[in-house]
């Protein structure tokens, strides 16, 4: 479980929730930013998932077996961390 606080705005905190980092089918994301840009990118850069969510899963069956960097853009801000399709 990958939990990260990230200030939005001066009324209050947004977080991001991202629920297993190691997985062989799907990863859980929960954060407080009410529009959000998740893209996952393999590790030679190229974008293989882009999803607009706040909440849900996100399938990994198309990916193969590696390392992957998840992002998340919303009100402004940035994220990363990586990730791992067993």
């Amino acid at each position: 479980l990958t939990l990260k606080y990230i200030r939005a705005n001066n009324n209050g905190m947004a977080f991001l929730i991202i629920n297993p980092t190691i997985s062989s089918d799907y990863i859980q994301v929960i954060n407080g930013f009410e529009d959000s840009l998740i893209q996952i990118y393999d590790m030679n850069g190229r974008v293989v998932i882009t999803q607009h969510c706040s909440y849900g899963k996100i399938s990994l069956s198309e990916l193969i077996p590696g390392m992957y960097i998840f992002t998340l853009q919303g009100d402004g801000k940035n994220f990363r961390q990586k990730i791992v399709k067993i």
